[in-house]
């Protein structure tokens, strides 16, 4: 199950229910084995910033935060792997500056979040390498229309 909070904002810019279905869609790609839940925020620069800074120590907004889990409910038997943050604001600057919608620019982070919470990473040019290929596969097989990734996740 995909537990998704929006503001009024971001539901006035991406619908819920798109977002909702193609999580899961990814969720069961990626995780395919045993039934999964995962939670997600769509916040503001202003919330992500203040989770940025508790958690990482970075005083400043980002696009995503991923926190993986990876625990077993007992009572239901089903894996929670973790939350997912984004910030509509920064999705909007990115998804203008890239040229293709905001929907989009949701489902490239969404991917990116879930990759990290299955383990993959880019510390370094090897990981980057996987991680990224992995990536444009999803892209790929999912359809998202993006016309360019944010300029500091080149390879």
């Amino acid at each position: 199950m995909i537990e998704l909070h929006m503001s009024k904002k971001t539901g006035n810019l991406i619908r819920r229910k798109t977002i909702a279905e193609f999580t899961q869609q990814v969720v069961e790609e990626l995780f395919p084995k045993d039934p999964a839940d995962l939670t997600i925020l769509i916040r503001d620069d202003a919330y992500i910033t203040e989770i940025n800074k508790k958690y990482l120590g970075n005083d400043r907004p980002t696009d995503v935060l991923s926190f993986p889990a990876n625990e077993m409910d007992p009572e239901t038997g089903r894996i929670y792997l973790g939350d997912i943050i984004l910030s509509i604001d920064t999705l909007e600057k990115q998804a203008s500056k890239a040229g293709h919608p905001i929907l989009s620019e949701a489902q490239l982070l969404i991917i990116h979040a879930l990759l990290h919470i299955k383990g993959f990473d880019h510390d370094n040019p090897e990981q980057k390498t996987e991680m990224w290929a992995e990536q444009e596969r999803l892209i790929k097989q999912f359809n998202v229309q993006i016309k360019s990734l944010p300029e500091t996740d080149l390879p």
